[in-house]
């Protein structure tokens, strides 16, 4: 019946949205491509959070990075950008 498909519906929505917020997606959400560069605002309005961003990107790169993408660099910036690796580096290196 209409009731029953909308109650599944809704029900795989919901699994889909705690996926989405468990580990690391929830601040990088997920990759959809196998090369990325992935920013990360070092500014001062950042100071506080960085304890937290440092833990979300370990784990971004860990579980994420190292499971999907082939190439990866990560760019921080504030006034001015930096980067990690002066080339995209293969995931396995």
């Amino acid at each position: 019946t209409y009731r029953d498909l909308l109650t599944t519906c809704i029900s795989r929505y919901e699994q889909r949205l705690e996926w989405l917020q468990r580990g690391p997606r929830r601040v990088f959400g997920v990759l959809e491509e196998r090369n990325v560069y992935i920013l990360v605002d070092t500014s001062g309005s950042m100071l506080p959070s960085m304890p937290f961003l440092r833990a979300e990107l370990t784990a971004f790169v860990r579980e994420e990075v190292a499971q999907h993408c082939d190439m990866f660099n990560i760019v921080s910036f504030n006034s001015s950008a930096q980067s990690w690796a002066d080339t995209m580096v293969r995931v396995n290196s």
